[in-house]
């Protein structure tokens, strides 16, 4: 789109919503605008015609009134059937690894969980960085060591078992060393701005979340917060073929509190990783539990 183009569509939508906004102020100022010409005419001719030109003046406006307020019902048609389609798709065996507009939306606080993160962390650790920099919190959320072997077998099934086990060790290793490679990360975990918390319970759905701990579900008038679920199946390995859905708090506002209510309780109940000490006593935790794995093999 060009530069032009994207200049009209924005005086076009503030004027929209300037309308909307101060409609019945609007439709009184016309009405008293309307009434002063018609008096000045009738007035300065000293006939009817005075009237007639307020009329026309106060209908021209009218027209003018309903054919923005048409524009701004076919705006909220468009976006309702947009987000309709996005949820009618949501089901599909697609993950999306774009996570732009969750990272666009962010004003306060990014969550996920998941088994590992490693892959998240990988592609996204710059832009973990930039919301730190910018006073913003992080909440991370992984399985507990006690639990991987749970999760492994939910995950990659029940043949195998010591070389699963092993795999989702490696992964939660790797993601500790994208963490700690993040300049002044336990600095920011000791003032609270990155909380890394582990949890001893199966993962069967991993969320990607903004601004979940606020106590209002909606992101302004009109727009809600939305929150991506990705469901865990069994042997399901590849990513990608993992079921997901992201469900907006303005058009699944019961669904949103659902979910969010179980993103609250799982934090709530994990374990907090509150210092470097005990970051660097989870990260030998691992290596050591590999290490016995590779023994075992």
């Amino acid at each position: 789109m060009k530069k032009t183009d994207k200049m009209t569509v924005k005086f076009k939508t503030t004027i929209e919503d300037l309308f909307e906004k101060h409609n019945s102020k609007l439709q009184i100022g016309l009405f008293v605008i309307s009434l002063l010409i018609g008096a000045y005419y009738n007035i300065s001719l000293k006939n009817e015609l005075g009237i007639v030109i307020g009329l026309l003046v106060l209908i021209s406006g009218e027209l003018v009134s309903l054919s923005i307020k048409d524009c701004i019902t076919q705006r909220k048609l468009n976006g309702m059937g947009t987000k309709l389609e996005t949820l009618r798709g949501a089901l599909v065996r697609v993950h999306d690894f774009d996570l732009t507009d969750f990272f666009e939306n962010t004003k306060g606080e990014f969550f996920i969980s998941g088994i590992a993160l490693n892959g998240f962390f990988e592609r996204n650790r710059s832009t973990i960085e930039k919301f730190l920099k910018e006073g913003k919190e992080v909440d991370v959320l992984i399985v507990s060591i006690d639990a991987i072997k749970e999760n492994a077998r939910l995950y990659y099934g029940i043949k195998n078992e010591s070389r699963n086990v092993k795999d989702i060790l490696d992964k939660q290793v790797l993601t500790l060393d994208h963490i700690r490679r993040i300049p002044d990360i336990f600095t920011y975990m000791k003032n609270g701005k990155f909380r890394l918390k582990t949890l001893n319970v199966v993962f069967s759905t991993s969320f990607v979340a903004y601004d979940i701990f606020e106590d209002n579900i909606f992101a302004g008038k009109r727009r809600g917060k939305e929150l991506k679920a990705s469901f865990y199946q069994y042997r399901c390995i590849e990513p990608k073929d993992e079921p997901n859905i992201v469900v907006d708090s303005f058009f699944s506002r019961d669904w949103y509190v659902f979910f969010k209510n179980i993103i609250e309780t799982q934090w709530k109940d994990g374990e907090a990783i509150r210092s470097e000490k005990e970051f660097e006593e989870l990260y030998q935790k691992l290596k050591g539990n590999i290490d016995g794995k590779e023994k075992d093999s």
